[in-house]
């Protein structure tokens, strides 16, 4: 069953594109559902894969046929250092990334880019903010509770929403499904797997990345597939 849809077709919407599977399917989703006026935003955050992620994203965004793809530029190394940021602190394998906090949560990464992305919903007049958290994802900023929060937030923090009445909101299509689940909407959509990357240090040509297999995000990406019993087109190391 397709997520719920709380889209109006006509509606201008902003996709947060990280290059990952999420990504794709939320791109493929929201084109069949008739949605022909989608703003991408990729940002580059400091992270090791950026150069993976950036090929990946202009792929799936070329696919999609987006209105507009923004790359945005920020460094949360300083501030949020995490083994996706830090050359000090190793991508860590599979069981090694849990703790009190991942090794792989970059601090309130969700948080800042959903504001980003807010502002320029803003001014593009777009009324949604699209992200692929999921029912996997464990960090507190993929949550239900986050998004009604920034919601809340939002609709006395833009000048559109308090002042003029409008509506610019967050939405996660994809919360509810967990990572088998997606590739499984993917597939039936027919997502073009082999344009995403899930893997936290891919190597290879970025046109053509081979995954580790041996991250955390690796293993989740190909015990999807297998569950759903779907060819995984992915390039592993091991």
């Amino acid at each position: 069953m397709i997520p719920y849809n709380p889209f109006t077709i006509g509606d201008r919407v902003v996709v947060l594109v990280s290059g990952g599977l999420e990504s794709a399917v939320l791109l493929y989703h929201l084109k069949n559902l008739g949605y022909n006026d989608i703003y991408a935003i990729t940002f580059n955050y400091g992270q090791k894969s950026l150069l993976y992620e950036l090929a990946a994203s202009k792929r799936m965004c070329e696919t999609a046929g987006v209105s507009e793809h923004l790359t945005f530029n920020l460094d949360m190394s300083v501030v949020g250092r995490s083994a996706l940021t830090a050359d000090d602190i190793p991508i860590p394998h599979t069981g090694e990334a849990f703790g009190p906090i991942d090794k792989t949560y970059v601090p309130a990464r969700n948080l800042v880019f959903l504001s980003i992305a807010a502002g320029w919903a803003e001014v593009l007049g777009a009324s949604f903010i699209v992200y692929g958290a999921n029912g996997s994802d464990r960090p507190p900023d993929s949550k239900p509770e986050f998004i009604e929060a920034l919601n809340r937030t939002l609709s006395c923090g833009l000048q559109a929403t308090a002042v003029e009445g409008k509506k610019i909101e967050v939405v996660a299509p994809l919360s509810t499904y967990p990572k088998t689940g997606v590739v499984q909407l993917g597939y039936r959509l027919g997502v073009k797997f082999e344009d995403s990357v899930t893997c936290c240090a891919p190597v290879g040509p970025t046109w053509e990345p081979i995954h580790c297999g041996e991250c955390d995000d690796c293993l989740q990406r190909r015990q999807a597939f297998k569950d759903n019993e779907i060819h995984d087109p992915t390039l592993y190391l091991v």
